[in-house]
């Protein structure tokens, strides 16, 4: 009976410890955003968009050559946003795959989340979000 009561307890005790650590494991939650980035009503040809979170880690995704980005694993909540691009190449564009399309210009508080003034609130799974700088 005494065996009983340990086998008893110690499965207990592991049914605790794996919900203990299936909600840690959970955490917060993370969402998926795409979307396109436009500055002037043009798309940003290359760069990177950043969203940070309340811990101040940024999840990223590159900006396509047609203005399409996508970032994977961003914490639901509130985050704000930064759209980092390349400065202007002086050189003449070819059309080599080689080298990156020409960038676009952006005023430089796009570049900085704290700066930004864009914010999003993002929630589990797929969204779209455009980015429409000026």
């Amino acid at each position: 009976m005494k065996r009983y009561h340990c086998l008893v307890r110690s499965l207990a005790l592991e049914v605790i410890l794996l919900a203990a650590l299936a909600t840690t494991a959970c955490g917060k939650g993370e969402g998926k955003v795409s979307g396109v980035v436009t500055y002037q009503g043009k798309p940003v040809s290359a760069g990177t968009v950043l969203f940070v979170g309340d811990d101040k880690m940024p999840a990223r995704g590159p900006i396509h050559s047609d203005g399409s980005y996508q970032v994977n694993h961003v914490p639901t909540g509130n985050v704000k946003i930064a759209v980092l691009v390349p400065p202007p190449s002086p050189a003449p564009y070819t059309k080599d795959p080689q080298r990156p399309p020409p960038s676009v210009a952006i005023p430089p508080k796009y570049m900085n989340a704290d700066t930004s003034e864009m914010t999003y609130k993002v929630s589990s799974g797929s969204q779209t979000h455009d980015l429409k700088l000026k």
